[in-house]
């Protein structure tokens, strides 16, 4: 089964932050804990406290998609109720 668009998201955040070696577990995993999705994985680690990793992948949207798969990426990323201040974006 593949993973949702979310989780598709998740993971790359991870694969971005965290070079080197690695596989899906150590992706998950946190002070020793395996979180069951990679969401999970990068609230613990406080991926998701602010909006610096959106502000990130919004700009990487802008210079390789057209404007209105930007303006729907826009839209998941408000529906995933993880965003502090949604207003600034």
């Amino acid at each position: 089964m593949l993973p949702s668009k979310e989780e598709q998201f998740f993971l790359r955040l991870l694969l971005i932050i965290f070079e080197g070696r690695k596989n899906w577990e150590y992706l998950r995993t946190w002070n020793g804990q395996v979180f069951t999705t990679f969401k999970e994985a990068c609230m613990a680690r406080g991926l998701l406290e602010n909006n610096h990793e959106w502000r990130i992948c919004l700009k990487e949207a802008i210079v390789m998609q057209p404007g209105m798969a930007c303006h729907w990426l826009l839209a998941v990323i408000l529906l995933t109720d993880e965003v502090a201040e949604p207003y600034l974006l």
